[in-house]
């Protein structure tokens, strides 16, 4: 069976490239075609004429809703306070991508007819921060019984009511629908009166040992450090303040910073541009990881590293951390958000009980792989019944 994926692909982000990559190996493992889409037109010139409708329309929200105004102005000033992560890093991160994600661009018009099954999911496709709305993320074009929403995250604890109503129309249209977050379920069940399902981010979707094979399999010898190490994942710009909070905590390590930031640091922090599979190797051999990253979190729980959340550097209006709280309070362990307030020296000596976390994981592994099964056996027989009468 044929199965579109629509969410973050090719983008060079760390965390959406290895959810990507996690969802069509978990598919291919059970017998599926996992074909990841990006819609649009195939010719320069559509592409020109779809940019500009975009910016158009952003452009009349911002002059139109005063909420939407004030949002654009938050992000805006978010940006500033984000890594930006450097073309080398992005190309390496494509570069390792395209090896295990068969994709393509296709018009919307022709893509509900391609296909045998569709997934919206997972990542942040429904976060009320991409302005316009981007409605392929919510598949209205395809039939209901055609189309599950795997984890799509909104990244927030509650939408903007510019959104609410469009959403909604999408939303209620789904008979498969799962959400990545705990907290988008009172947001769904306000929305349209359903209760989705909780399922995990698609990289727990495979096993520890299948992200061990795949990294085995596509690292050389270079990507090993020898020295012990801190491998540090963040996504926020790193401020004096944390930079030394980490030079005094780690100061008998060497650090390993990523994405690679053009700032001045101490000798002992390395920052340099790697690929999707050196990343991963740097937080499995790491003697510590500190992130204040959600997919930096998962697999440091995956490889069982000794780790620490820290807040990211966010504009107020853009706090998104309810992924972190949510995939942390399944785990039963929330303390490992340190919030400034607890001792860290005391929080990074503390061991993690894995044995039991790893048994939570397991369970909420097991639920999630068990709804992505049955809703796409469901539309497989609903398939087969079709042809038949046909």
């Amino acid at each position: 069976m044929k199965v579109a994926i629509l969410t973050f692909f090719n983008n060079g982000n760390f965390g959406s490239e290895l959810q990507a990559i996690a969802m069509g190996v978990f598919l291919q493992n059970l017998g599926y075609n996992p074909v990841f889409c990006k819609c649009g037109s195939t010719k320069l010139i559509g592409r020109i004429v779809r940019l500009i409708s975009r910016k158009c329309k952003e452009k009349i929200y911002v002059i139109f809703n005063k909420e939407f105004r004030s949002m654009n102005i938050a992000l805006r000033e978010n940006a500033l306070k984000q890594c930006a992560i450097s073309l080398e890093t992005r190309k390496k991160i494509h570069e390792d991508s395209k090896k295990l994600i068969c994709s393509t661009v296709i018009n919307t018009n022709k893509l509900k007819y391609q296909f045998d099954a569709y997934i919206c999911g997972s990542d942040q496709i429904w976060s009320p921060f991409i302005m316009p709305l981007k409605k392929e993320y919510y598949l209205p074009f395809v039939p209901t019984e055609k189309k599950i929403a795997y984890g799509p995250s909104f990244g927030v604890s509650q939408l903007p009511e510019y959104h609410k109503n469009k959403i909604y129309k999408m939303v209620d249209k789904f008979k498969f629908l799962s959400v990545r977050e705990s907290n988008a379920i009172p947001i769904v069940q306000n929305l349209c009166g359903k209760t989705p399902k909780l399922v995990c981010d698609p990289t727990i979707l495979i096993s520890s040992e299948k992200w061990n094979e795949l990294v085995d399999a596509n690292i050389g010898t270079e990507d090993t450090v020898k020295a012990k190490y801190v491998f540090a994942y963040f996504l926020g710009r790193m401020e004096k303040e944390l930079h030394d909070i980490i030079i005094t905590e780690f100061k008998d390590f060497r650090i390993i910073l990523q994405p690679k930031q053009e700032v001045s640091f101490s000798e002992n922090i390395k920052s340099e541009d790697m690929g999707l599979f050196s990343f991963l190797n740097g937080i499995r051999n790491a003697e510590y990881v500190i992130t204040d990253s959600f997919h930096g979190t998962v697999f440091s729980v995956l490889f069982k590293k000794k780790f620490v959340v820290f807040s990211r550097n966010n504009v107020d209006k853009i706090k998104q951390v309810s992924r972190l709280d949510s995939f942390l309070a399944i785990l039963g362990i929330t303390h490992r958000f340190w919030n400034g307030e607890t001792s860290l020296k005391t929080l990074i000596q503390e061991d993690i009980n894995y044995d039991q976390v790893l048994l939570k994981l397991k369970k909420y592994q097991k639920q999630s792989q068990i709804y992505l099964q049955n809703a796409l056996k469901e539309i497989e027989e609903k398939n087969k019944v079709e042809r038949k009468i046909e």
